[in-house]
């Protein structure tokens, strides 16, 4: 039996307003638009395979995508940020993003006009112990062992933009103990021997997949 029209005309009004209602929470979820996208990596990272940690500093090469004053950066949620410099010293105001905490905030001076580039340095450390906090749920992206190592760019370990499509150029500048290999993507230049047991090695990287350290 038909429905009468009265019936109908609610149903669809209805559907209309349930429609509506998922469609502005799908805008929601979704991600900003990145108001600024990371062009070049000058990185210093020190790996405690005892601890289980990693510590470092990341002078990142910004460009501005659309007039802002704010960036956004990925960086996983067991990197606790310490400070975020200009290029002339000066300390700026962050925080992680309370919507989603993958996400790290940082308020310009001034707003950066479009085309237009600004260089930050952030300092960070955290534990990588296990998947705990992974930006992929329940995947190892990023682990620190006592023997070895491996650093997946899925775990956001530096501060991405754009993760995954943005592309850069970087150079690593990695402290590991004296009994790990590094490989990665791109070329390293022979260990340098440090105190205390350690090495030194520089990679100048193209965008990185992966780094294994073992």
């Amino acid at each position: 039996m038909p429905f009468p029209r009265k019936v109908c005309g609610e149903i669809a009004a209805l559907l209309v307003v349930a429609l509506a209602c998922a469609s502005s929470q799908l805008r929601a979820q979704a991600p900003r638009p990145a108001g600024f996208f990371a062009e070049h990596y000058d990185l210093s990272a020190t790996l405690d395979s005892t601890r289980q940690s990693i510590s470092a500093i990341a002078k990142i090469d910004f460009r501005a995508s659309d007039v802002s004053g704010n960036i956004r950066v990925e960086l996983h949620p067991n990197l606790v940020v310490s400070d975020v410099k200009t290029a002339d010293g000066r300390s700026l105001g962050f925080g992680r993003d309370s919507m989603n905490p993958l996400y790290v905030l940082v308020t310009l001076p001034t707003p950066v006009a479009a085309g237009g580039h600004v260089t930050l340095t952030f300092t960070y450390a955290g534990l990588l112990a296990n998947e705990e906090n992974s930006p992929v749920p329940g995947v190892r992206a990023a682990v620190i062992g006592h023997e070895d190592a491996y650093l997946l760019l899925p775990a956001r370990w530096f501060p991405l933009t754009n993760y995954p499509s943005n592309r850069y150029t970087a150079t690593f500048h990695l402290n590991v103990p004296d009994s790990f290999a590094v490989a990665g993507s791109g070329k390293s230049s022979a260990p340098t021997p440090l105190a205390g047991g350690r090495l030194s090695i520089r990679l100048n990287a193209k965008p990185l997949r992966r780094m294994a350290l073992s």
